[in-house]
């Protein structure tokens, strides 16, 4: 078992499978065969290892699986008369059993967990509920080792909030599953290096996947993800990037912050132009855009709407650095922590810009790529425009320098004339009402992520009173919660 984790929390659920999969079973039938999969250790896998095959997870704690049909947690066949599931009721596949399969399965309960299971009534609320929705859990403990998790075609349906308990994980492989989601504690695996989420029904990745700085591998293909997070940009070590056969309709011009990303793979999505910033990505080597319906000419609008009076004000503030009042209502902090970049200049913007375009041969033999600009003013409408300005000084919507901090003056010598000993005062607001002002620095756009499960607190607070209690003192640099 290993990976940190205690005895309490290897008994935690790390993820939900289907006992059954989806569709095999005929309506009406699908909590009887349930019941019969966690009473016999079965487990159902369809021939050839199909994409979305169920293993089940053995007594000894192991994933298993067969090559067709239905396989108990030994490792034994049942014969080919007791199969398919669909092909016969419940009650002809329990009648089929020999006797010593019966023996056998009795002896895995106490006489009354026996009769309470064959009358259909488990005397555990937590069995029967996952039972009900046709799930079994994953713990902890039947995952070895920790640090490199690989659960493909185990008819994964759901993860667990403790997933934020793997502090020690290098390596998490969850393809050919059914995950609709990923929690949002993932964002906890600090150590994380490679994630792979291909072939589920993903719609979007959590926004706290940007604090898995040590990544260097995402793979998240063939799902239905729609939207990626801005936050992707701070995975500055991420060097291969999947996302082919999804929805997305655009990338976050945040994914040219990433700056060592070798491989790029975007191709079967509805994506009509490629952000600019992906562009200045030096050590990119492959980029795939086939069957995506990018554009082949861009169309310059011949009026642009201007920006209303709030945003305009807003980028002010940012541009030059001003600080706010700490009083600021909570929805102005936010939509001054929600500003963009622009593609050229580097200035502020926010709900309004202008976009253009250019396209970029390849390397390679395929179609031009476009790539698309979002400016916060039009700084150009011709393609000669633009390679004009790059000779020329930024423009006004630049962001200003940021002033660095006033260093305090060295102290005079005695007796020598100055400020004679006076202390400075700081500059307060109008009114002199003691406001205090903050940073926008200190307006941060890092998403934030939920409390671990409390079993980690638990935990903690009793390895405390563990030392205590042998007399040890707990050293300073351990943190109890």
């Amino acid at each position: 078992m290993g990976g940190g984790l205690s005895k309490e929390q290897n008994a935690l659920p790390f993820a939900y499978g289907y006992l059954v999969p989806p569709g095999l079973v005929p309506p009406g039938e699908e909590e009887s065969w349930a019941r019969l999969s966690v009473a016999e250790g079965l487990s159902w896998r369809p021939s050839g290892g199909a994409l979305g095959t169920l293993g089940g997870v053995g007594e000894d704690g192991g994933v298993i699986g067969s090559e067709d049909g239905m396989v108990s947690a030994r490792g034994e066949r049942r014969p080919s008369e007791a199969r398919p599931p669909w092909a016969r009721s419940v009650s002809d596949f329990v009648s089929s059993l020999s006797d010593a399969e019966a023996s056998r399965s009795r002896d895995r309960f106490a006489d009354n967990e026996w009769e309470q299971w064959a009358a259909g009534t488990p005397d555990r609320a937590d069995e029967d509920a996952l039972r009900s929705q046709n799930l079994r859990a994953i713990t902890f403990g039947q995952l070895t080792p920790l640090t490199h998790i690989r659960l493909c075609s185990q008819s994964i349906a759901r993860l667990s909030a403790n997933i934020g308990l793997l502090f020690n994980t290098t390596t998490l492989q969850l393809c050919c599953n059914d995950l609709a989601e990923i929690p949002a504690e993932i964002g906890y695996m600090k150590n994380l290096t490679s994630l792979v989420v291909s072939r589920n029904k993903l719609t979007t990745l959590p926004d706290t996947i940007g604090y898995l700085t040590k990544l260097v591998e995402l793979k998240a293909s063939h799902n239905q993800i729609s939207f990626l997070p801005s936050s992707i940009g701070t995975l500055r070590k991420l060097t291969t990037l999947s996302l082919e056969q999804n929805q997305l309709t655009s990338l976050p011009p945040e994914l040219g912050q990433v700056k060592s990303l070798v491989s790029l793979d975007v191709s079967d999505n509805p994506i009509p132009m490629i952000p600019s910033e992906v562009g200045r990505l030096k050590f990119l080597r492959r980029l795939r855009v086939e069957n995506c319906p990018l554009l082949t000419e861009f169309v310059v609008e011949p009026t642009n709407s201007p920006p209303s009076l709030k945003e305009l004000a807003a980028r002010v503030i940012v541009r030059q650095q001003l600080p706010i009042l700490e009083i600021t209502q909570e929805d102005v902090k936010s939509y001054l922590a929600s500003a963009h970049a622009c593609s050229f200049c580097g200035g502020p913007y926010f709900d309004h810009y202008t976009s253009r375009g250019k396209m970029v041969e390849r390397t390679s033999e395929g179609p031009k790529v476009p790539m698309e600009y979002r400016l916060c003013v039009p700084h150009w409408n011709t393609d000669d425009e633009r390679v004009a300005l790059m000779f020329c000084p930024l423009p006004g919507t630049a962001p200003s320098p940021i002033p660095s901090p006033i260093a305090s003056p060295a102290p005079s010598p005695p007796g020598s004339p100055g400020l004679g000993g006076r202390r400075r005062k700081t500059s307060m607001p109008a009114g002199g009402n003691g406001a205090v002002t903050l940073p926008l620095s200190a307006l941060s756009k890092s998403p934030s992520l939920p409390s671990l499960p409390q079993a980690a607190a638990v935990e903690g607070r009793g390895l405390k009173k563990r030392l205590l209690e042998k007399g040890m003192r707990p050293s300073r640099s351990l943190t109890f919660t």
